[in-house]
């Protein structure tokens, strides 16, 4: 392993870049006072005001403080700080117990940061302005990077087994993904002449000529394992198994690209991460598949059909040199990695405190051993980077053909699960969803600065983290002074905000990123059923780009299903159905891509309605508005309702409105005396969030149908739907009459539906 990075009298790890000893006994002991006295400053200073970070003479302290943390802090360190603090508070040595608790806050502070990341922090607004490119552009179709985005590959639930498990993700429409990914960037027409494109384009550019991939040439693949440390069971970290990782479908899909379409031999190929494991998750599918694909991993690891990465002592030694050896990583190079012709850089979307987004440059802290944050952790524009040496070295960047984020899932801290997004079109505040994309380029600068202004606009980054975009775009003369190489290793540039997310190519300009969006069809949402006698009407709303959907229909939930209707029209009318009788649909939608999966499916029971009533609400679909009420109060709510797995719902809308009351009842007259009828009644939730809060009876003609009901209990949650029915006869006067009384708190109903049963 390389040796300590010695700073002046203080002497850092060269892994992680705590401070592990000093050369000055005077320094050993001013350091202290030192950094509590930064910390103290800095914590008075940004807690009141999170942007005070940015001033410089913060700036100066946060290296100070947090360095002083690194050093008697930790998790451990802050449970036994709080001890400490509450002894002393105690004995009445308060200086000394505020001190402790000072150190306690900061510690804990500084390890959730590290590991977890902050997602609710607010976007950085980098110092350069929108569309202010600078470098030089890269590829086929130059600074460009293809963004393309599948809702319908990813089906994880986001609590159910793991976001890695084969039934998570769709491998059929990650090809697809691939397929488009590789010829949108190479304005290809087909996968093979992409490949051929891509290869011959990057032999021309460095210097090898006009030609393509040659049989028997040598692929790595860097993937990133940071969290499988603790060998092949699942995905490598049993603390936490939906921890991200390698995609397994991804890497699938880019072995059957190499192999099918490239035309790459097997055994030509290495994946590899040399600082962690290749968890089963990962090698299980894919070594199915291709057997002969090496897989590289940590020298400590090994077995089981993996590869342990060679000792150090036998790597290319002195392959990198570091244009500051101050902040310098490893200068070996596994010999694997030298040997290859080329290199294929799948980095994931993810977050990392004060070390700023691990994109593809980060990656590289699996290629080399050396591993040092502090190192890439710049708290100022302009100071260099070893990351741009990675990138700007022959063997590393430069070797690189293909730059690939994926952003199928995405985490917002390095040992953290997926989080679901809520920057458009991935989804809302109130309703977040899964990135659901590929993000691929010839130019490894623009990818990473799209990466960065993802990542900055859904979770925000640290103030000027994204420094090494500038250094790496300016390599042969960068701000730092430092030089990488003689060129620029690609362009840098930040959108002009994150609702257009345009940068200067797609506003028309000759430099700069040009991101392209190539959006397969989303399934339908939001679809209203109304049913009716002998018929159920279905809308749903329009698709930017969609050429036709297909209507499907079914008498059993699971199918099988067939299509009624292919069109392009947003509303289908069923007539070939029996009052009575439920029956489910599901729509898809097609664009130029292909099909969408299909919506989650809905269910109608058509009937001749006497009444569907939207209690304490104005309406939607066939359900008017209140009446027919006596006693009890309106109520409302925006938050979103869940009404899947429901037989024949209300709208969501109707969910959010409710009518309360300690006992108030609904009558419905001019029904035929003597006839059954279908009462249908619709409860959600909206206020308590535990069973035992809300508890009442509900009777009908004066007969019990539901005695002690808890919404919460049967529901199973707050602001989710259920449904009660129960068959009814009308009085001798043609009424019904559906009285609700409170046993705890206020009885409550969101919906009412009275249907006449068929003859």
């Amino acid at each position: 392993m390389p040796a300590p990075v010695q700073k002046g009298p203080f002497i850092f790890c060269p892994k992680s870049g705590k401070l592990i000893g000093c050369t000055s006994r005077y320094a050993i002991c001013i350091f202290p006072f030192v950094g509590f006295i930064a910390l103290l400053w800095h914590l008075i200073r940004i807690i009141p005001k999170p942007s005070r970070a940015t001033y410089p003479c913060q700036q100066v302290a946060a290296p100070l403080a947090w360095g002083f943390v690194s050093y008697i802090a930790g998790l451990p360190v802050s449970i036994l700080a709080f001890r400490k603090a509450r002894k002393n508070f105690r004995n009445a040595h308060y200086m000394f117990a505020g001190a402790c608790s000072l150190v306690a806050i900061a510690a804990t502070v500084f390890g959730i940061h590290s590991w977890t990341g902050n997602a609710s922090a607010s976007p950085w607004t980098p110092l350069d302005p929108p569309n202010k490119p600078i470098g030089v552009a890269r590829g086929i179709n130059p600074g460009r990077v293809v963004w393309v985005r599948d809702a319908s590959a990813v089906h994880w639930d986001g609590e159910t087994g793991h976001w890695w498990d084969p039934a998570a993700t769709d491998q059929a429409r990650v090809g697809a993904m691939m397929s488009q990914t590789m010829r949108v960037l190479t304005s290809a027409n087909d996968d093979k002449s992409a490949w051929n494109a891509l290869f011959t384009s990057y032999n021309k550019t460095h210097g090898k000529g006009n030609a393509g991939y040659v049989a028997g040439q040598k692929i790595v693949i860097k993937i990133n394992q940071n969290t499988a440390r603790e060998g092949h069971a699942e995905n490598g970290n049993p603390r936490n198994q939906n921890s991200i990782n390698g995609n397994p479908h991804l890497i699938l899909a880019m072995l059957r690209q190499l192999v099918h379409k490239a035309g790459v031999n097997p055994g030509d190929i290495t994946i590899y991460d040399i600082s962690r494991y290749i968890g089963d998750s990962i090698f299980v599918p894919c070594h199915a598949e291709f057997p002969a694909v090496h897989f590289v991993e940590l020298d400590k690891g090994g077995g089981e059909g993996r590869e342990a990465a060679p000792p150090e002592n036998q790597w290319v030694q002195n392959a990198i040199t570091y244009s500051d050896p101050t902040r310098g990583l490893g200068t070996a190079l596994p010999p694997f990695v030298v040997n290859a012709s080329y290199m294929i850089n799948m980095a994931i979307m993810k977050n990392h405190g004060d070390a700023g987004p691990t994109l593809l440059a980060k990656n590289h802290f699996g290629t080399v051993h050396g591993l040092n944050h502090g190192a890439i952790s710049p708290k100022r524009m302009g100071e260099s980077n070893p990351l741009v040496d990675l990138l700007a070295h022959k063997d590393v960047g430069e070797k690189t053909v293909l730059f690939m984020i994926d952003s199928l899932y995405a985490a917002d801290g390095p040992d953290a699960a997926p989080r679901k997004w809520k920057l458009a079109p991935f989804g809302t505040a109130a309703n977040p969803g899964w990135p659901a994309s590929l993000f691929a380029s010839q130019d490894g600068v623009a990818i990473e600065s799209v990466g960065f202004d993802f990542i900055n606009a859904e979770w925000g980054c640290d103030p000027f983290t994204d420094n090494y975009l500038h250094e790496a775009a300016l390599a042969d003369n960068p701000p730092s002074g430092k030089k990488y190489g003689p060129i620029s290793l690609g362009t840098h540039e930040h959108w002009n905000n994150s609702d257009s997310k345009q940068y200067s190519r797609n506003l028309g300009m000759a430099k700069g990123i040009e991101l392209v969006p190539v959006f397969f069809p989303s399934a339908p949402t939001n679809i209203s059923e109304i049913p009716s006698d002998s018929k159920i009407a279905l809308t749903w709303p329009a698709q930017t780009g969609v050429t036709s959907y297909h209507v499907k229909r079914a008498t059993k939930s699971d199918g099988p299903y067939t299509t009624l209707q292919s069109s392009a029209t947003t509303s289908y009318t069923d007539k070939q159905v029996t009052n009575g009788s439920t029956y489910y649909y599901a729509i898809s939608a097609v664009n130029t891509l292909g099909e969408s999966a299909d919506s989650e499916v809905i269910s109608a029971n058509p009937g001749a309605f006497v009444a569907a009533i939207s209690c304490g609400g104005s309406g939607a679909a066939q359900f008017t508005a209140d009446a027919n009420y006596t006693d009890g109060s309106p109520t409302i709510t925006t938050n979103p309702i869940d009404i899947r797995g429901l037989t024949a719902p209300a709208p969501q809308s109707v969910y959010q409105n409710d009518r309360f009351g300690n006992n108030f009842h609904y009558t419905f007259t001019g029904l035929t005396p003597g006839m059954s009828y279908n009462v249908r009644l619709h409860f959600a939730e909206l206020y308590f969030s535990n069973p035992g809060q809300r508890i009442f009876n509900v009777t009908i003609n004066d007969k019990p149908v539901l005695t002690n009901f808890d919404v919460i209990a049967t529901a199973g949650t707050k602001n989710k739907a259920v449904i009660r029915e129960s068959t009814v006869t009308a009085d001798a006067s043609g009424r019904i009459v559906i009285q609700f009384a409170s046993v705890k708190d206020n009885a409550k109903c969101n919906a009412i539906e009275i249907l006449a049963l068929a003859k």
